[in-house]
């Protein structure tokens, strides 16, 4: 796993991280340019002509990003739309379809859910602020996932906070949390519509409800308990996102059939203690743990 720790302003923090996973970048440009067709039946050439449509507003509402932005295609050596797009991509996948084109989201019942990523924040009876998530998303953007590890530096009449996170290579904000123990987890739901207007999701991070969240939240009610929050600890957290049950809908995601998601990475975050596991795999299934904090 790519993990990158920069310091600078926006303009350097984004040209250190393209510098540094260019080649993880370029992997995510081609990991949506084939996304969009097949989901949205929508060419690059197009994707770049509606992302135009957000360039003169990202850059008067929101200059620092669109820095951060231009740094990453400076250094990682492709074109600032093609970046642009990455950090669209929600708005993109989950807006832009006709209804009588082909769903972002497989039709069958086995694949009702292909990337319905399961959350947990819970304070606990013991003290301690969790956050906590399963990330699901299409396999084929797991080597495309880094780590980065991010003190801004030199912003005019702005002391910003550290921060880390874990995130797809090109995009400048995701799942992680800050020094002061602020954190963010993501999950989005398709909704047709976009605004280049409006502030993108992976600047702002809200969430939403995909189709299967009830059976979810359900399951995880039942396993959060007051009584197994009195000693929560990471190990605690870590255990109940192992779990299978209204496979596969479930909280741990596999591969399965048609439906071509899986669980990608599972993070849990104390924001009490500042401290951040990230597994990187299904739960049962860890290929790499990375350990973030302050």
């Amino acid at each position: 796993m790519l993990d990158i720790t920069v310091t600078g302003n926006h303009h350097e923090i984004g040209l250190a991280v393209g510098q540094q996973a260019a080649a993880q970048v370029a992997g995510s440009i081609d990991f949506y340019r084939v996304l969009f067709k097949a989901f949205n039946d929508l060419e690059w050439s197009t994707v770049r002509e509606r992302t135009l449509e957000f360039v003169p507003h990202l850059k008067a509402k929101f200059p620092r990003y669109y820095e951060e932005m231009e740094g990453i295609a400076e250094g990682a050596g492709v074109d600032i739309l093609d970046v642009v797009a990455l950090n669209i991509r929600s708005e993109i996948a989950f807006g832009l379809f006709e209804e009588n084109s082909r769903r972002p989201m497989a039709i069958a019942a086995v694949d009702a859910a292909v990337d319905g990523c399961t959350t947990l924040g819970w304070k606990t009876p013991g003290g301690s602020t969790f956050l906590s998530q399963n990330w699901d998303w299409k396999s084929k953007q797991k080597p495309n996932i880094i780590i980065l590890r991010v003190k801004p530096r030199g912003v005019p009449d702005m002391d910003l906070p550290a921060f880390q996170m874990i995130t797809e290579a090109g995009i400048i904000g995701k799942i992680g949390f800050n020094e002061h123990g602020v954190g963010c987890l993501l999950n989005g739901i398709r909704a047709k519509g976009v605004d280049p207007e409006r502030m993108p999701i992976h600047f702002a991070l809200p969430w939403d409800w995909p189709e299967d969240s009830p059976k979810r939240t359900a399951r995880m009610q039942e396993l959060a308990t007051p009584e197994v929050g009195k000693e929560a600890g990471f190990d605690t957290l870590l255990e109940l996102f192992k779990d299978e049950q209204n496979f596969p809908a479930s909280i741990n995601r596999k591969q399965f059939g048609n439906n071509d998601s899986n669980t990608i990475f599972n993070v849990v975050y104390n924001l009490t203690e500042r401290k951040g596991v990230i597994s990187i795999g299904r739960r049962t299934e860890i290929e790499e743990q990375i350990e973030i904090g302050f």
